[in-house]
């Protein structure tokens, strides 16, 4: 008999979070970062959380379910991207706003394009691992499946992204270190973020 999901407020939660974290990555790729000496997009703060969200909303919703958010999510992004563009390109009433919008919000098509495709790709891979892990598991060890999941999204979000924002910008030796400090940092920030995945323990009464 199919599995029903209740669409509990925590389910709700999950999903607009995923949504928010997603689409502020996105915007937060604009800058780029110096941490620790490494030059990383200011997304890297944001994605590892979006796996394990995007985690704990496929065990409330279900596997179809999960797979249908994420893909309404890239929309959702490409449709701001897109319209940021067009309001970037409309004349400001404010003598210098223009320029001073452009400089923060002025986002090219090479990078949303990137974003869009990283995004895609890593939340569905990490949407199909996690039901893989799932079943192997038993429905058992939620941290193990979240970080196994994680350990696979996180080097193709970052190798998608660099590559197809960066290659031929930056020089290959920079770029490959930047992927490597990039699919180091956000993984290990996802396994700060495991606990999130036990959130939905008390709605659920499932043994993990």
């Amino acid at each position: 008999m199919k599995k029903t999901y209740k669409l509990s407020w925590l389910a709700v939660a999950s999903i607009a979070t995923y949504a928010i974290i997603a689409v502020a990555s996105d915007l937060f790729a604009n800058k780029m970062l110096s941490i620790g000496g490494l030059a990383l997009a200011g997304g890297i703060l944001l994605v590892p959380f979006s796996f394990t969200i995007r985690d704990m909303m496929h065990k409330l919703i279900g596997f179809e379910n999960a797979k249908r958010v994420v893909w309404v999510t890239a929309i959702i992004n490409l449709v701001i991207a897109a319209l940021l563009i067009v309001l970037d390109m409309m004349p400001s009433a404010v003598p210098g706003q223009d320029a001073l919008w452009h400089s923060v919000m002025g986002t090219s098509w090479r990078i949303i394009i990137a974003s869009f495709i990283a995004q895609v790709v890593a939340d569905l891979m990490d949407t199909y691992s996690f039901e893989f892990f799932t079943r192997k598991l038993h429905g058992k060890k939620i941290w193990l499946r979240v970080a196994a999941s994680n350990l696979i999204s996180t080097p193709i979000d970052s190798i998608l992204f660099s590559v197809i924002a960066f290659l031929g910008v930056l020089p290959i030796d920079v770029m490959v270190n930047s992927i490597i400090s990039s699919i180091i940092v956000k993984f290990v920030i996802s396994l700060f973020a495991i606990p999130l995945a036990y959130t939905h323990e008390k709605t659920l009464k499932e043994d993990e």
